[in-house]
């Protein structure tokens, strides 16, 4: 309010009368009206004060022409930082013929000051040197470092009422009062001020009113408005508002949308205190954004209404409305970015955007933000109090006890001052996508912040800046057109025996969306079967179930349609795929088809697995461990969180990094390598094994680096191979080193040593009969099968060269078995690689019975180098 100085001259003989009303918001005191006095003591403050303003211990005082008296309200603000007394007193004259505040005078004045703890607010006269107690406040009411406001009436019979608002408000209360009609004229307003050195600079002046009675004929107006919650509305008033008369009736808050408006329903009405009502709309909350109109119906304590209102904006966000955009949960080993954590939030809105008060906390702490406008678009980085120096050069900072992040996983959130979720994220390092990133030093990165549909770990990802993350800046991830696509669909499966579950990488929409008359089911397994959906749930926003009317049979192939699957932003997939319900998997359908055990320096070994069977298995069932030398387990990992499945004679690749596989060797199928979890295998011997949930032994093998071919001048980066489905895992002649023909391994598809041999009609016979131990993939390795009419035989195989000398045993009394082979590789027992020519092979099989069987075959070794 300007200041304001109206003189009115009525033309009556010897009475003046003049308005002051000065509440120094113009910044100066020096016109408007003009003060005098100890000019250079006094200054105007920050918040618009005229305040004491000097040093050391004296007197000082302050005034202004007026020559109001009788008819006359004075009423001001006046606050003391001390206790005041005897030395440390205030004046404020009303009424003064002198300009001398310390000399003698007539006139009248308000006294702070004097007897400690007893100080009132009192009224004197004061004539010449001569000062007379006229109205003697309550005691104490200025006793501690009073903020007072002070309101005095001097009426035409020559009463003086004293009135005071111990709260600086104008709530006043009387006092007390007194007739005196001695001083009839006055020149001068002003205050005095006595202190001491410890108090030179701690008297306070504000709304300063000289002129007539105000009388109040209104009733309580809204001085302060806010939003305290997402869902409750604080109004302040001017003055003591009547609580009796406090109805939810008389109040309204209304939302401006368009083209019409929304009126919410308040519940209830809190009196907060004697001026503060406090509207609750629970459990409904406000709308962002929308203009929000208020009303209200309220009286105050001398009976006066007011009928009044306003309109405000809820400036509550919406979720993302900013975005947690980027993260160092584990700065350690430092990249080229500062050894310290990091949370990096970005305004996606169009609005500047205050953070204060805003709340942002794990799962063990929580922290208030500071006065901080982050404009639209822009970046801020929220470290530690002590890494602000390190983090100012990326850009925007603010310091704070920042939570601290969890290396592996934690869950971050950020709240407005509302308390309303403006983002959450729940991050693990799986997110990182990349094994040695995951290790430190590098930031994860929001790839689109602007697509709500896409899950977090679908959304999130290592940064592949150089530096080792992007703090202040765009992200190096950044995509704005990422996820913005059909919803993919993550998981179909059976969750009982005739429910349907799909999960999807987003938010899809509300189930009741789709219609039944769009989803088929139909059995490939029995084209005879009439399967139908006759339910629908949605039990997660990225989760349908549906349900059938009959039980869905175990080792079956169903063929799934489903139309208008869409995600939370209208895009749109259909799902036309097949579902298998899988059986358990024992040692029938399971076995180890191929092991890379010492892979290439900083590559990654590789175990495959083949169905053998007709049975569908689920390998979400199955594990993967190694054993130590005590046959106990050493290391276990399930293969797979989620549905696998692997269908009759198919092939899967396991390894914890595919890339590195596939990028090593010729991968006929990419689709059949499986990243996951290995235990960790020797480079020169140990055993890989297959379980079942119950850690039951479905398939074993136990390998080592003798059992590759002798002549390999390096075992490095060759694969071990199975030769044949059918005989036991653990025969060591089953097994053979991967053709250097196939680059030293065959993952994802059959083996280059593998044997499809059949029995013959003899009871041992060889195969081929000419082989060629190269190392090429062909005919590397002869075969000695055998197949008998029992199981009791036991017996040795040696081997000649066409002069008959002994050059290898192959086998010294060996259980054979009811049938089965033998291998040799043409290594002999001198380790060398015997020379090509004609090789004579003995086997003495005896029988339990006594009986004794021998055979001679003939095969041909042929070295082409």
């Amino acid at each position: 309010m300007q200041k304001v100085l109206i003189l009115f001259t009525l033309f009556i003989p010897l009475i003046g009368y003049t308005q002051l009303i000065d509440d120094f918001e113009d910044g100066d005191f020096s016109s408007n009206p003009t003060w005098t006095g100890n000019t250079g003591s006094f200054i105007i403050n920050g918040d618009n004060q005229l305040q004491l303003d000097t040093i050391g211990s004296a007197t000082k005082f302050l005034l202004t022409a007026n020559n109001s008296i009788t008819d006359t309200e004075w009423n001001f603000w006046c606050k003391l930082n001390f206790d005041p007394s005897a030395n440390n007193q205030l004046k404020v004259y009303l009424a003064s013929d002198k300009q001398d505040f310390t000399k003698a005078l007539n006139g009248y004045f308000i006294n702070i000051g004097e007897n400690l703890a007893q100080d009132g607010i009192d009224l004197y006269k004061q004539e010449g040197l001569t000062e007379t107690l006229l109205i003697a406040g309550i005691n104490g009411h200025a006793a501690k470092k009073p903020e007072i406001r002070i309101k005095v009436l001097h009426k035409k019979d020559g009463m003086w009422e004293l009135y005071v608002d111990t709260l600086g408000n104008k709530n006043f209360v009387l006092e007390g009062s007194a007739i005196d009609t001695a001083i009839k004229t006055s020149n001068y307003f002003g205050v005095y001020c006595k202190y001491t050195s410890s108090n030179a600079n701690d008297f306070y002046f504000d709304d300063f009113y000289i002129g007539g009675e105000q009388i109040d004929t209104i009733g309580p107006k809204a001085v302060e408005t806010d939003f305290l919650t997402k869902s409750t509305f604080q109004i302040q008033f001017d003055e003591d508002f009547l609580t009796d008369s406090v109805d939810v009736s008389d109040f309204s808050l209304i939302a401006l949308t368009s083209p019409t408006y929304t009126a919410y329903l308040i519940t209830h009405v809190q009196i907060l205190n004697s001026k503060t009502l406090l509207l609750d709309i629970s459990p409904e909350t406000f709308l962002s954004y929308i203009p929000i109109m208020f009303s209200y119906k309220i009286y105050d304590k001398i009976g006066n209404l007011n009928s009044s209102g306003g309109i405000r904006i809820f400036n509550g966000l919406n979720f993302k409305d900013i975005v947690i955009n980027e993260i160092m949960p584990d700065p350690s080993p430092a990249n080229k970015l500062p050894e310290a954590e990091f949370i990096e939030l970005d305004n996606i809105t169009n609005s500047t955007i205050n953070l204060e008060d805003f709340i942002i906390s794990d799962q063990s702490k929580q922290t208030v933000l500071p006065d901080f406008k982050l404009e639209p678009d822009k970046y801020v980085i929220l470290c530690n109090h002590q890494d602000t120096s390190l983090f100012s050069p990326f850009g925007e900072v603010i310091g704070i006890s920042l939570p601290s992040l969890n290396n592996t996983s934690d869950i971050i959130t950020l709240r407005d001052k509302y308390e309303t979720l403006v983002d959450s994220i729940s991050y693990s390092d799986n997110w990182y996508k990349d094994d040695i990133k995951k290790e430190g030093g590098w930031s994860l990165e929001l790839i689109n912040p602007k697509e709500n549909c896409l899950f977090d770990k679908y959304n999130w990802t290592a940064s592949i800046d150089k530096n080792g993350g992007t703090p202040g800046d765009e992200n190096s991830n950044y995509d704005q057109t990422f996820g913005f696509n059909p919803p993919q669909i993550v998981t179909l499966s059976t969750i009982s025996d005739c429910v349907v579950q799909i999960t999807a990488n987003k938010k899809l929409r509300d189930i009741d969306d789709i219609s039944l008359t769009t989803c088929h089911i139909t059995s490939l397994t029995n084209i005879q079967e009439n399967i139908n959906f006759i339910s629908k749930s949605q039990p997660a926003t990225n989760t349908y179930e549906f349900t059938c009317n009959k039980t869905l049979e175990k080792n079956s192939i169903y063929h799934i349609q489903l139309a208008h699957l869409m995600d939370c932003n209208n895009y749109m997939t259909v799902v036309d795929t097949q579902l298998a319900i899988p059986v358990n998997a024992d040692s029938a359908n399971l076995v180890i088809n191929e092991i890379l055990f010492n892979p290439y320096p900083n590559s990654y070994d590789f175990v495959e697995i083949y169905n053998r069977s007709k049975n569908i298995i689920d390998l979400k069932t199955i594990k993967i461990a190694s054993f130590d030398d005590s046959m106990q387990i050493k290391n276990v990992n399930s293969i797979s969180a989620k549905t696998k499945i692997l269908y009759p004679e198919e092939y899967l690749v396991i390894s914890e990094n595919t890339s590195d596989i596939e990028s090593q060797y010729l991968c006929k199928y990419p689709d059949r390598l499986f990243q996951t979890k290995l235990p960790s295998f020797s480079d020169d011997e140990g055993i890989v094994a297959l379980l079942d949930q119950n850690n039951q032994v479905i398939d074993m093998f136990h390998y080592s680096s003798d059992m590759h071919f002798a002549l390999l001048d390096d075992d490095e980066g060759v694969s071990m191979e199975r030769v044949s489905f059918e005989e036991k895992t653990a025969n060591p002649s089953n097994w053979h080193s991967a053709a250097s023909s196939y680059g030293y391994a065959t993952p994802t598809y059959q083996n280059s040593q593998f044997s499809e041999t059949s029995v013959g009609e003899k009871e041992l016979w060889l195969e081929p009969k000419v082989f060629s131990p190269d190392g090429d993939g062909y005919n590397d390795v002869l075969f000695i099968n055998y197949a008998f009419q029992n199981a009791d035989n036991f017996g040795r195989i040696r081997i000649y060269d066409i002069g008959g000398r002994l050059i290898k045993t192959l086998v010294n009394n060996d259980l054979f078995g009811l049938d089965g082979f033998y291998s040799w590789d043409g290594i002999n027992d001198h380790g060398e690689l015997s020379p090509s020519g004609v090789y004579i092979i003995v086997a003495e099989i005896n029988n339990l019975d006594g009986s004794t069987f021998k055979y001679k075959r003939t095969c041909t070794l042929a070295r082409f180098q």
